[in-house]
């Protein structure tokens, strides 16, 4: 009966600790200078470092400038998926930071902030 017991408990401790765990090595990412015009890309890398399927729900549109798209089937345990960020950079020239949030099914951190920033150099106005 003891043994039962024990047993039981280490499952459903096993099942209130699984989850599914976000990861990305390079959540802020620098495109560096480029010119006015120049649409620019990044794909960012997200692990599940978890021990449950992840789920990314949803990436935030933080502007007009930015499209960004992701992985739409579960990312299983020790696997990695993908968010691409495209940013336009036409009549956007000088500095720019920009904060998009991964929306997963990760019980801790349900939203992940990542950012692309750089400098447009503007187009030489026409004589």
């Amino acid at each position: 009966m003891k043994t039962a017991f024990t047993l039981f408990f280490t499952f459903i401790s096993f099942i209130a600790f699984s989850q599914a765990k976000i990861a990305v090595d390079h959540p802020d990412y620098n495109f560096g200078t480029f010119n006015e015009g120049a649409d620019s890309t990044h794909i960012f890398t997200v692990k599940n470092i978890g021990d449950k399927p992840l789920i990314i729900i949803s990436v935030t549109k933080p502007c007009g400038c930015t499209e960004p798209t992701f992985s739409q089937k579960p990312i299983m345990p020790g696997e990695t998926g993908t968010v691409i960020v495209l940013y336009r950079s036409a009549d956007h020239p000088g500095y720019f930071k920009k904060t998009l949030q991964i929306k997963t099914n990760d019980p801790k951190t349900d939203v992940y902030t990542i950012s692309i920033s750089g400098t447009v150099i503007a187009k030489k106005a026409k004589d």
